[in-house]
């Protein structure tokens, strides 16, 4: 009989542990960067003279936030993202990942599954003449 409540108790004790705590891995934490306008669109990549404020690009949870404030209204971007090489370089590492509209107000939101590999990366926002407006700095990935 001793052994019969021992049994329950184990197994009681053993219902009572939280499930799946040993097979979730946690995400990394946010990663944020500014976006500014370009006035040195030739710059390739790093050197694209950045100055102000637009807004952000943050990747957390597996997802590219990005958020577009006092930008050009009524304008859509398309969102390219370059890998930098070594000596700095993101020639031939450019693809698109999607697109960010603004309003009346400049103001624009998008967000996205990201899922980028380990390293630094550019974000540049093109109108739609090809054209570099927007970009972020290298952001370690």
């Amino acid at each position: 009989m001793a052994g019969i409540v021992a049994l329950a108790m184990l197994l009681v004790s053993l219902v009572g542990i939280q499930q799946a705590f040993a097979t979730r891995s946690e995400e990394p934490p946010p990663i944020s960067g500014l976006i500014k306008s370009v006035s040195n669109p030739l710059g390739q990549c790093l050197d694209l003279g950045l100055k102000g404020w637009y807004g952000t690009v943050t990747i957390s949870l597996s997802r590219l936030w990005i958020f577009l404030q006092d930008a050009n209204p009524n304008s859509t971007y398309i969102v390219w993202v370059g890998y930098v090489q070594t000596g700095g370089v993101c020639g031939g590492t450019w693809r698109p990942i999607g697109s960010v509209n603004t309003d009346s107000a400049g103001r624009g939101t998008s967000v996205q599954w990201f899922s980028p590999p380990r390293g630094y990366c550019v974000f540049e926002l093109k109108d739609s003449a090809g054209n570099i407006v927007y970009g972020t700095n290298a952001l370690a990935l």
